[in-house]
Formats: C-alpha cells, sequence, structure tokens
C-alpha cells in the first residue's frame, strides 16, 4: 500500500487553483482543471516519493512521520508534470522540482531523517549495532559473526 504524501485537495490549496488552471490543456473542463490528469500526476509523484523512501523506511510511513515540506516538495513535482510544454516551464519550476527531487533521494539515502525510531521502520540490513558493516567482535550482532567461513587453511591453494 502506497503511502499519501499529498491529495489532489492539498496539491489544489498548495499550487493554487489558478495556477493549476493556466496549466490546463485547452480542451479542459468548465472549472479549468483537468481532475483526471491531476490525480493521474498525484499519483504518480506519490509513487515515486514512495519508490525513493522506501529504499529507508517501510511503507506506507504513519502520516505523523510525514513532515509538510515533504508535502510542499510533492507540491513542487506535481506542478513542474502539470506543464504541458517547455515554454511553461519557468526556471524557477525547474528549480523548485530539482531540489524536491534531491531532498526525497537525501531521504532514501538517510541523510535526512524522519521523525521515525530506527528500530521501527528504518531499513538496517546489514550493519551491526555500533553501524558498522563487518565486526568480529559485537555485542548483541549474533554468534554468528564470531565464526569464521574462510579460513587460511581451508582456502590454502585457492587462486
Amino acid at each position: 500500500m502506497a503511502s499519501q504524501f499529498i491529495t489532489a485537495a492539498a496539491a489544489k490549496q498548495l499550487i493554487g487553483v489558478n495556477n493549476i488552471a493556466l496549466l490546463a490543456p485547452d480542451e479542459a473542463v468548465e472549472s479549468g482543471i483537468d481532475e483526471a490528469r491531476l490525480s493521474a500526476v498525484v499519483e504518480d509523484v506519490n509513487s515515486r516519493i514512495d519508490s525513493e523512501i522506501s529504499k529507508r523506511y517501510d511503507i506506507p510511513l504513519p502520516d505523523e512521520a510525514i513532515p509538510g515540506w515533504l508535502q510542499t516538495s510533492a507540491s513542487y513535482l506535481i506542478f513542474y508534470q502539470l506543464a504541458q510544454t517547455d515554454s511553461e516551464v519557468t526556471e524557477l519550476m525547474s528549480d523548485r522540482n530539482n531540489q524536491a527531487l534531491k531532498d526525497i533521494r537525501r531521504i532514501g539515502s538517510g541523510e535526512i531523517k524522519l521523525k521515525i525510531s530506527d528500530t521501527d521502520n528504518t531499513v538496517n540490513a546489514g550493519r551491526t549495532k555500533q553501524g558498522r558493516a563487518f565486526s568480529v567482535n559485537d555485542e548483541g550482532a549474533g554468534e554468528a559473526v564470531n565464526k569464521r567461513v574462510f579460513k587460511r587453511s581451508l582456502t590454502a591453494g585457492m587462486t
């Protein structure tokens, strides 16, 4: 199940209905907003954020773990995707889109941490308690840590 980082209603509020209407195709509905297209872009953005954040956290995230700035970043991605042509994309839109993507990738890489307990949702595969990838004497890392699979005596003559 995917997380809901932003909804179409939140996108309308953050971006502004008039701004979304300006990017609507000429044949858009009377309100000036193509609701089906907006919903598809919102779903796409939520999926994109999910795929990056799932590198580090279990998805779906609890609502309290999703910071407000992440919803704002999602709105930048939506606004950028709604633009029909390169002439509609301003430098500011492009900069905000690129920064939002960087920030989301930084969550996935662990540079930016969300307010979630590491033991609950953070993927910590291949790491010991002290954060090292490998350790010979590491408390709580399990009995297999001290067992050597490859010994010099067993690997003699291998090249």
